[in-house]
């Protein structure tokens, strides 16, 4: 904002340096006073275009207008404030979530680069390191599950390593009114040097409204698992989750997203403390099966007829009910539409599968409390997992059961029943040497398959996180 009582003095001055040229020509007193009035008044002019200008812009920051949550990542937890002219900010954390519209696994990054304009256009720079040092028992690869007597253990060694990724990601938001489009883009950079990609998507909507999301991204988390710094089964994405002769602890994440080459749309509202969204993935969904013990994509010891695949089109609804200020509730069903869209050599439909999950969350400025239990029917085979995990103060701690239970495979056409219990746990420690969003976490898990033995693995990890 301009300064006016810059203004006095510079009357002063104008007019003081404009006596020498000006009486220089002037012959009488009443020429020179006339033109000392001149000048006056043409400051005068110029005073009052700068009031003008400054009404003008204290105008234009009261009524900017702000940029809704949706508006950059079509989750209220992604809120960023508009502000005049063009302004960054830097390592502001956002918002905090609202309601159920937080869905837990969505939430931009806590530190942000922000570039806001007086239009509520805004472009957010933000990103992280994430590596970490492991030790661990070596993966099985033989066949845990299928009545063989023989089985085949390859837990004689111990694994040590390094592994890890740095994310850089760009945002941005559009808005007109209440209408938003939006998109957001994080690629990794993996110390294995392979180049991967977690989000990519663009959303638009109404805020208060409905809203669509289409591209690359997680939809809502129905197993929320806490603080998984190290946890020895599947990751966070679609892809590759069931293994053939090993155990399956199924979270509902089949249809959750970024799987692979099939792409996604979901719609979603909020009403006042119910959030609703239906999320789909269609496209190539034999990715979901990893290479099992024969070396080979099998189900139930049956190859996959790979050649006879369709496209496959999962639909996911989830129904989430903030039904107090500090705890939610949400269900929801993931379904394959399509039949016969993944078959086997015998012609069985293997994507014939539906699940179901629910969770209960509580959320405190220090504690975090999760409790889920998820049910899959699927062809042969129905699976069952329950599982409890908080985070204290920087302390996590979790417990997952999962039961399998197999009506036939090939080398068990009775059929077998089996459990996976896994106990993990981590525990943060933040801004490590005073350094503000530099934190090391330590986390460790052991889990025990058992059926006709007793499986062990285990593991412990060191991550170094630091927010960029």
């Amino acid at each position: 904002m301009v300064n006016r009582t810059f203004y006095g003095p510079l009357s002063a001055l104008l007019a003081g340096a404009a006596l020498i040229p000006f009486s220089a020509h002037a012959d009488t007193s009443a020429e020179l006073l006339q033109q000392l009035q001149a000048l006056k008044a043409e400051v005068s002019r110029l005073e009052a275009r700068v009031t003008v200008a400054e009404q003008q812009a204290r105008e234009a920051h009261t009524t900017a207008p702000a940029v809704s949550a949706s508006a950059v990542a079509a989750t209220p937890t992604q809120a960023v404030r508009a502000g005049q002219g063009v302004s960054v900010d830097a390592g502001t954390p956002q918002e905090p979530a609202t309601a159920v519209d937080a869905n837990p696994s969505s939430a931009a990054p806590e530190h942000q680069y922000r570039v806001v304009n007086s239009h509520g256009n805004a472009l957010i720079f933000s990103g992280d390191v994430e590596l970490n040092i492991n030790a661990n028992s070596d993966a099985d690869t033989g066949n845990l599950v299928f009545g063989n007597d023989d089985i085949n253990h390859h837990r004689d060694h111990h694994h040590f390593g390094q592994d890890g990724r740095i994310m850089f990601e760009a945002a941005g938001s559009r808005t007109h009114g209440d209408k938003f489009a939006s998109f957001r883009i994080q690629p990794l950079m993996d110390t294995s040097g392979s180049v991967g990609l977690d989000d990519a998507w663009f959303a638009f909507g109404q805020r208060n409204g409905w809203s669509a999301r289409v591209g690359r991204y997680e939809a809502y988390d129905l197993f929320p698992v806490g603080a998984d710094t190290f946890l020895g089964y599947s990751g966070d994405t679609a892809n590759n989750l069931y293994k053939d002769g090993a155990g399956y602890s199924y979270q509902a994440k089949e249809g959750r997203g970024r799987a692979g080459s099939a792409g996604q749309m979901m719609v979603s509202r909020q009403f006042g403390n119910v959030y609703f969204e239906t999320s789909s993935v269609v496209g190539d969904r034999t990715d979901l099966f990893d290479t099992g013990y024969t070396g080979s994509k099998t189900y139930h010891g049956v190859a996959l007829d790979t050649d006879r695949s369709k496209s496959t089109v999962l639909l996911r609804p989830v129904l989430a009910w903030q039904f107090a200020p500090k705890w939610r509730v949400a269900g929801g069903v993931e379904k394959n539409l399509v039949h016969d869209a993944i078959v086997d050599t015998r012609g069985n439909d293997v994507s014939d599968r539906t699940g179901y999950a629910t969770t209960l969350g509580y959320s405190d400025q220090d504690l975090q409390l999760n409790f889920n239990v998820a049910y899959l029917d699927a062809l042969d085979e129905n699976d069952l997992s329950v599982g409890a995990n908080m985070v204290y103060s920087g302390l996590g701690l979790g417990y997952i059961h999962s039961y399998n239970d197999i009506d036939w495979s090939k080398d068990d056409p009775d059929g077998s029943k089996y459990h996976i219990d896994t106990l993990y746990t981590s525990y943060q420690f933040s801004n490590v040497f005073d350094i503000d969003r530099f934190n090391m976490l330590v986390g460790t898990y052991y889990s025990r398959f058992s059926a006709q033995t007793h499986d062990d693995a285990y593991g412990v990890r060191l991550r170094f996180k630091y927010f960029l």
